[in-house]
């Protein structure tokens, strides 16, 4: 079995990046691709990763088993920790600020029941209300089945933001006591009325190695995962 804590992933995808582009498609969309970002070997390095650590006691289950989250990647692997250094400086690069470090995601999703509503629902949300960037590395070619990451472009928009928390679908009183946002668990019944607004949830489907930066204050979700396996890798900054 290949040591594959001593591996490192190349990051030179930075010198590709086209930065009016990227900066143009997040104002306008919400989310930028970097395709090719990174080859077949280091993405199979990085899954076998995380299948070798699923059994950590500190591994997060979800979904009646069918996802694993590692948290606090970047500490286990010098190839990971490489990626998050990567995408701290992709992101410097974008805004002119230093982003702080918070962690990195390495997620798997397995194929879930698909009778059971309970793991299909609930899964539409923001990360936050104010514009929060993240940085995704898919480590397996998304499809419509395999659980891609969805968002509704648009809904980053601080027009659109407003708009929402003024009709109190964002944020209502009782978040004030529970300690928790509307926003973090939006009704599927609402995403699909937004639909006639000509707000319309759009899958990301991409080949394994693309990296994608993206405004998390949008409308997104993993969809869940009906086929295949969903590996990735997120980069949460401040």
């Amino acid at each position: 079995m290949q040591n594959t804590s001593r591996k490192r992933m190349p990051d030179t995808f930075l010198d590709r990046v086209d930065l009016s582009s990227a900066r143009e498609a997040l104002k306008s969309r919400g989310y930028y691709l970097i395709e090719n970002a990174y080859d077949s070997a280091s993405c199979q390095q990085v899954r076998q990763f995380i299948d070798e650590h699923e059994s950590d006691p500190k591994v997060e289950v979800n979904y009646a088993g069918s996802e694993i989250r590692l948290w606090g990647s970047q500490d286990k692997s010098p190839s990971l920790s490489e990626f998050y250094t990567t995408s701290k400086t992709l992101l410097e690069r974008l805004s002119g600020q230093a982003p702080q470090p918070h962690t990195l995601l390495a997620i798997r999703n397995r194929p879930i029941d698909e009778a059971s509503q309970t793991v299909q629902l609930g899964r539409w949300h923001l990360d936050s209300f104010f514009n929060q960037m993240k940085v995704f590395l898919f480590l397996t070619d998304t499809t419509e089945a395999s659980g891609p990451f969805e968002c509704i472009p648009g809904s980053h928009r601080w027009g659109f933001k407003l708009r929402m928390l003024a009709k109190g679908l964002y944020v209502r009183p009782a978040d004030i006591l529970g300690g928790k946002r509307t926003y973090q668990s939006l009704e599927e019944s609402w995403i699909d009325s937004l639909s006639s607004h000509g707000y319309r949830p759009q899958p990301v489907l991409c080949k394994a190695g693309t990296v994608m930066v993206v405004n998390t204050s949008a409308i997104h979700r993993a969809r869940p995962c009906l086929k295949g396996n969903r590996y990735a890798l997120t980069a949460y900054f401040h």
